[in-house]
């Protein structure tokens, strides 16, 4: 079954309101004669609501990306059978059709729930922590997994008082045991006089290489002093000490 949604705009595959297009020989609930074919009488939504859209058929509203640039949405993911399948978005976000729960966008609510792909989560837990891979020797090389903390957190939640943690991680994962290996990372900030310090605590079994401190504000503001670690001013980077669990870093408010 091909649903399309008209984004408040007109529908351009077909004017009619309330039938759909069955691919002809495709095996499902109709009988692929490849013709239009009437919907069933179903509810015009999961919320059984009529004061909602509808949500199925041709031409009927969906939001814009609620967690993108405000794009149309890119496609829909469903099943024969299946009279409100999810919507995807260029952002890698969702829009579920069918969780019968009402969800507002500007002056207009529609039935179901937004969400986020597990590539946005996992992109979310990168920027905060993430592990690489390096090699050393001609061969047979030793590796390495480097850990690089911050990366992606934005100068905006270097304020004090703030907490960024993660937790959980998997450092390695043993097959034979069934039994993984966890670490965590956690920056805490404060700001005392006229500087703020960031306080990086590890935890668990981190995964064996450095430790490399990146956080994207150490490229406006200066950074004063390191204890449990130092800082290369051409990278940008406090190494953390081997062994540390605790990182401390006093920056310079920027001017």
């Amino acid at each position: 079954m091909i649903q399309w949604t008209c984004n408040s705009q007109t529908n351009q595959e077909s004017t009619a309101s309330t039938r759909v297009w069955q691919i002809s020989g495709l095996a499902g609930g109709g009988d692929g004669t490849g013709s239009f074919q009437g919907l069933p009488n179903v509810a015009p939504n999961s919320c059984h609501s009529t004061t909602l859209p509808k949500c199925y058929g041709t031409n009927f509203p969906v939001p814009s990306d609620p967690n993108g640039q405000g794009f149309a949405n890119e496609t829909a993911m469903g099943w024969d059978g299946n009279f409100w399948p999810v919507i995807g978005y260029l952002s890698g976000s969702f829009f579920a059709r069918g969780v019968p729960t009402t969800y507002t966008a500007g002056s207009t609510s529609y039935c179901g729930a937004p969400g986020r792909s597990r590539g946005q989560q996992l992109g979310l837990l990168q920027s905060i922590a993430a592990t690489g891979l390096t090699a050393s020797g001609t061969g047979p090389f030793t590796y390495s997994q480097p850990l690089y903390i911050g990366r992606g957190i934005p100068n905006t939640w270097i304020a004090a008082g703030q907490t960024i943690g993660v937790s959980n991680l998997t450092a390695a994962y043993n097959f034979a045991a069934g039994a993984r290996s966890t670490y965590g990372v956690s920056l805490a900030v404060t700001k005392p006089a006229s500087t703020r310090v960031v306080t990086v605590t590890l935890s668990g079994t981190l995964p064996g290489g450095p430790v490399l401190i990146q956080l994207p504000v150490f490229l406006s503001t200066g950074v004063n002093s390191v204890t449990g670690g130092t800082y290369n001013s051409s990278t940008h980077t406090v190494t953390a000490n081997s062994g540390a669990t605790t990182i401390t870093i006093t920056i310079t408010l920027a001017s």
